[in-house]
C-alpha cells in the first residue's frame, strides 16, 4: 500500500508549470507546479473575505504573483521563505509566524521543507478554492 507521502514524492517530478489547476472539486485544488507540489483547501469563502489552507511540499517554488486583495499568511507547520519582490528581500516564516501582504504586492515563495499554512484574503479572492 502506497502512503500519501510516497505518492507525492512519485508525482512531484512530473508536475508541470503553475498556476494550472489540475483538480478543483469539493473545495480542494491541486496546482500544477514546475517544481514541487501545491494543494489548497477552501475553508471559508464569502464576498467579504476568503480563507484557504495551503500545503506546499519541500522543494516547491511558488512563482511570482500578485492579488487584488490584501492577504494574510499564517504558518502552521514548516518553513516558508516569502519573497517580497518589490523590496528585493526574502522573509523566513516558520510555525506561529504571520505576514500581511498589501493588495498588489509582488510576492512568491520557496519551501525547503513541507509547509502548511493559512492564507486569508479580504475581500474574497476569486482564485481561492471555495468550500462548496
Amino acid at each position: 500500500m502506497t502512503t500519501h507521502l510516497e505518492e507525492l514524492e512519485r508525482i512531484t517530478p512530473i508536475l508541470q508549470a503553475f498556476p494550472t489547476v489540475i483538480d478543483d472539486q469539493s473545495g480542494f485544488k491541486e496546482h500544477r507546479m514546475t517544481c514541487g507540489t501545491s494543494f489548497s483547501w477552501g475553508l471559508d469563502s464569502r464576498p467579504e473575505g476568503s480563507c484557504a489552507r495551503w500545503f506546499n511540499s519541500a522543494g516547491t517554488e511558488f512563482p511570482e504573483h500578485t492579488h487584488a486583495e490584501r492577504e494574510w499568511i499564517i504558518i502552521l507547520k514548516g518553513v516558508m521563505f516569502l519573497k517580497l519582490l518589490d523590496e528585493d528581500r526574502e522573509l523566513e516564516l516558520s510555525a506561529g509566524d504571520w505576514y500581511v501582504l498589501e493588495a498588489g504586492e509582488n510576492h512568491g515563495g520557496r519551501f525547503l521543507e513541507d509547509c502548511l499554512y493559512y492564507a486569508i484574503t479580504i475581500p474574497r479572492s476569486p482564485d481561492w478554492p471555495t468550500n462548496k
